[in-house]
């Protein structure tokens, strides 16, 4: 018998499997609406708690030390916050040196060691902590070229390490292998250099009100860079006091800034004292190709390097980088940091 004539004999059998089918497809669409909400709800849902990575690290740190005599561990300050006591853990063939960024933390870490160096208070990367934290050591004589070191660093404003690096300090850093002089210059005192550091790191992070700021900074030799270079506007420091205009001085601080945001570089003597602003310096850049994306404060800073013993630090107006120049050579950046939102800020366990 045809299909059809079967089905027009038992209407009610006919209707009973549509209403049953309409059942189950209800059914196949209300668990798809519960499959979509269950998914919604999984994505809103607190990621699982994570382990705290502090202790395994620096016990890790420890067995690495001994395996390799590693004499020196660079821990900053800000990672021993609520465990002071984990700097037990290495013995005594290595030593801990605590980095600290302000009087606070210097102070707390003074009681557990005498190894602490200073670095600027500003925010870095974790690479740039450790690069800042070898020429701090390099600079007051902490390290020396060839050493071989463990660096504990985390993220910023965090008290978790999370990073440990092992690193052999190479020629790179031969520049500040002079205990409290900085090598192959005109023997630049190394407070001259951390404080103009710190003023550069800090126009880089914060600008003049608001404003990126584009400078270079020439210390030392300073007969020979005022002989390639010319004055641009009226000298600011000239007819004061030598006492007075010194960049170590913490209230000529603002001073300073304002006068980085002039055309030209700002040069300062061996000992600190500020010579000049708006100088134009002359010298030609006549060496290697800069990397791409330095232009033509970079070229400058790295000719009077070339031509002088000078050295020189440039502030990107651009990027807000830190470019330490030497005899006509690129020796380090440091980059202006830049806060991104971490995809795996679950709670720690």
């Amino acid at each position: 018998m045809p299909k059809d004539k079967a089905l027009a004999k038992n209407p009610s059998e006919s209707k009973k499997a549509g209403e049953k089918g309409a059942r189950s497809g209800k059914g196949v669409r209300k668990a798809a609406v519960r499959s979509r909400k269950s998914r919604r709800t999984d994505k809103g849902a607190p990621p699982s708690p994570r382990k705290e990575t502090t202790k395994p690290l620096f016990h890790a740190a420890s067995r690495l030390a001994k395996q390799l005599d590693i004499e020196a561990v660079f821990v900053y300050a800000q990672n021993l916050t609520s465990n002071p006591e984990l700097l037990q853990v290495f013995t005594n063939g290595t030593t801990p040196i605590l980095v600290v960024k302000n009087d606070e933390e210097e102070e707390s870490c003074r009681r557990f060691t005498k190894k602490v160096i200073r670095v600027p208070d500003v925010n870095l990367s974790r690479m740039d902590q450790v690069k800042l934290a070898i020429v701090m050591g390099l600079t007051e004589g902490v390290l020396n070229v060839g050493d071989r070191i463990l660096c504990l660093v985390g993220r910023v404003n965090r008290t978790i390490a999370d990073t440990l690096v092992l690193l052999d300090v190479g020629e790179e850093f031969e520049t500040m292998n002079l205990h409290g002089r900085l090598a192959g210059t005109e023997e630049i005192d190394s407070k001259v250099f951390e404080a103009t550091l710190t003023m550069a790191l800090e126009l880089a992070n914060e600008g003049r009100e608001g404003h990126p700021i584009g400078t270079i900074f020439v210390i030392g030799d300073n007969p020979e860079v005022l002989r390639y270079s010319r004055q641009m506007i009226i000298n600011p420091f000239l007819g004061h006091p030598e006492s007075e205009r010194n960049i170590m001085d913490p209230k000529l601080r603002d001073t300073v800034k304002g006068f980085s945001s002039l055309d030209g570089a700002l040069v300062i003597r061996k000992d600190g004292v500020l010579v000049a602003a708006g100088r134009h310096l002359n010298a030609a850049y006549d060496g290697d190709a800069l990397s791409p994306g330095l232009g033509a404060r970079h070229a400058a800073a790295a000719a009077i390097t070339a031509v002088t013993r000078a050295l020189a630090l440039t502030i990107s107006a651009s990027t807000g980088t830190v470019t330490i120049f030497r005899e006509g050579k690129v020796i380090m950046t440091l980059e202006r940091f830049r806060a991104a939102p971490s995809l795996t800020d679950a709670p720690l366990a």
